[in-house]
């Protein structure tokens, strides 16, 4: 009977480890694709952050609905000295021509759109005139200002955006770092789950017009320059990673 008993919790054992083994495996393998999702490499197509050991990040803003905020959000990045990239819809543009080419003039530009849709619900047809009546308002309001880079609305990707961005001399960006701000549950919490989400050449995705934004930036720059970090623009971080677009 002692034998049968030793025998018996052997096997309970040994299927106990196999079954710790089988779940080590199974969350190496989640965790892999969500780090491979959060962090994927930027490749020729797509950016989704600077590939660089220098302790910078790139601040990116989208400009969709409203002009609330903006004029503060501006002057809080002109006081430190940052230069940013804000994605804005053409029809933002149309309503705010003398933001957009404040914006042209300061900052750099990015396409997001004509009018934010969810792109995969569209047709060939109505992706195609997103692009047109984004380039037709951007020539009105800001006539000149070079666009280099598309993001989609909501960050959701399409391929026919993809490519006609790539065929207009836009590089499709996207993020590696998301704000988060509006679900902060105060300005201490918020910097310090921040800080724990930086890394070197990190996109970071803010919204523009938005009180959360303006309470807790200057804060966070002061935060992220104590931590050695310096803010670039998009375009000298490519530079500097010698993968200019």
């Amino acid at each position: 009977m002692r034998v049968f008993y030793h025998v018996r919790i052997k096997k309970k054992f040994l299927y106990a480890l196999m079954l710790i083994i089988i779940l080590l495996i199974i969350a190496c393998l989640i965790n892999d694709q969500v780090l491979q999702y959060a962090f994927q490499a930027s490749s020729a197509d797509i950016l989704y952050f600077i590939d660089t050991r220098e302790k910078i990040l790139i601040f990116t803003f989208e400009a969709s609905t409203g002009e609330d905020y903006l004029e503060e959000l501006l002057d809080i990045l002109s006081r430190h000295g940052i230069r940013a990239t804000f994605f804005v819809t053409g029809s933002w543009m149309a309503d705010n021509p003398g933001l957009a080419g404040r914006l042209a003039a300061k900052h750099e530009l990015g396409n997001h759109s004509y009018s934010h849709p969810h792109l995969g619900e569209l047709s060939d047809g109505e992706v195609a005139e997103e692009f047109d009546r984004f380039n037709e308002t951007l020539d009105q309001v800001a006539k000149g200002a070079e666009v280099k880079y598309f993001r989609p609305p909501f960050g959701e990707y399409d391929e026919r955006a993809q490519s006609l961005a790539l065929e207009g001399g836009q590089l499709p960006v996207m993020w590696s770092i998301e704000s988060k701000d509006w679900i902060a549950p105060s300005l201490d919490q918020y910097i310090e789950d921040f800080l724990e989400k930086i890394h070197p050449g990190g996109i970071v995705a803010f919204r523009a017009a938005s009180e959360e934004t303006i309470m807790v930036l200057p804060l966070l720059i002061q935060a992220l320059w104590q931590e050695g970090y310096a803010v670039v623009s998009l375009e000298s971080a490519l530079e500097k990673a010698g993968g200019g677009f």
